[in-house]
């Protein structure tokens, strides 16, 4: 009987410390970014239609980044995605072409001003290496009405490396 006493007990040391939080650290990231195994949280979009004034096709830019705008006052560490579009206004569904997209990390914002020296992505052909562009690429836009956008994209870089991330909430306009 004290034999199968100590297994009891120490089955239930087992099962106690089994079922302890061990993800005190972790936390949920809701509108993810992935580059190179790091995974920034997205907060905030920004669009900007260069054209409200008819309804002929124009460049909208989408902007989104890791920090709200009360956070990029005079910041560090942003990552800034813009994502140019040719189109009347944002309409949901899928985009095969894309006006310009440029992906940055560690950026720091310093008197309203942007920087960064580590450009990730960018169809910029002047100035950047050739594995900096994009050889295929996803982006769609899931849902888009007066409060809300959601976004899917993927780009994968002429050296292979995989960008991804998607965001689903407000926007500013």
């Amino acid at each position: 009987m004290k034999i199968f006493l100590k297994f009891w007990i120490l089955g239930l040391a087992i099962l106690f410390i089994g079922c302890t939080n061990d993800d005190e650290n972790s936390t949920l990231i809701e509108n993810p970014f992935t580059f190179q195994n790091n995974t920034y949280d997205l907060k905030t979009v920004w669009i900007n239609d260069f054209n409200t004034d008819n309804n002929e096709p124009s460049r909208i830019d989408i902007s989104i980044a890791n920090k709200t705008e009360v956070e990029m006052n005079n910041s560090t560490d942003i990552v800034a995605i813009r994502i140019g579009i040719n189109d009347v206004t944002v309409t949901e569904g899928a985009y095969s072409e894309l006006v310009e997209y440029d992906i940055l990390i560690d950026g720091e914002t310093s008197n309203g001003f942007f920087t960064s020296q580590n450009v990730i992505l960018t169809d910029d052909y002047i100035g950047s290496s050739l594995e900096l562009h994009a050889s295929n690429f996803d982006f769609r836009i899931t849902e888009f009405n007066e409060n809300t956008i959601g976004l899917i994209f993927s780009f994968t870089r002429a050296d292979g490396e995989e960008i991804s991330g998607e965001y689903n909430g407000p926007y500013i306009d």
